[in-house]
């Protein structure tokens, strides 16, 4: 890592981190959804991860008919749901979800001695891809 990196940042204490993408999850855009219920049955959850949202697609149907939801936590990313819905194209569409982790902290002198730095905690990271790091201010 060159000495710049660390005098743009003021000469305080640096640290790492890279941003990471979860497996990608699906979500319902409410407005289109119809109520249909095709999306539940071929979902392979269980329990299943689509619940009724507690909206009523009144626009669609006059009889009130329930729209849903997708739970994130319990959806598996597998698309079953969108490839089955015969609403409007896009009503079931991938959400990918980015976390962040703190993989490191440098000063000076680690910056000084290293040039290359590799990043610390990395085997540590869930087994999903790592896009890219930045060096962020403390």
């Amino acid at each position: 890592m060159p000495q710049k990196y660390f005098n743009h940042y003021g000469g305080t204490d640096i640290r790492l981190l890279a941003y990471v993408q979860k497996k990608t999850r699906y979500s319902i855009d409410e407005s289109q959804c119809i109520g249909c219920t095709c999306c539940i049955d071929t979902c392979p959850t269980l329990p299943k991860a689509i619940y009724e949202s507690g909206v009523l697609a009144t626009a669609r149907y006059p009889e009130e008919v329930y729209v849903y939801a997708i739970n994130q936590d319990m959806c598996t990313g597998c698309g079953r749901c969108a490839s089955v819905c015969p609403s409007e194209p896009n009503t079931i569409s991938p959400s990918p979800v980015r976390i962040t982790r703190s993989v490191g902290k440098f000063t000076e002198d680690a910056i000084e001695s290293s040039p290359d730095v590799a990043i610390p905690g990395a085997k540590n990271l869930p087994r999903v891809p790592m896009y890219y790091t930045q060096i962020q201010k403390l």
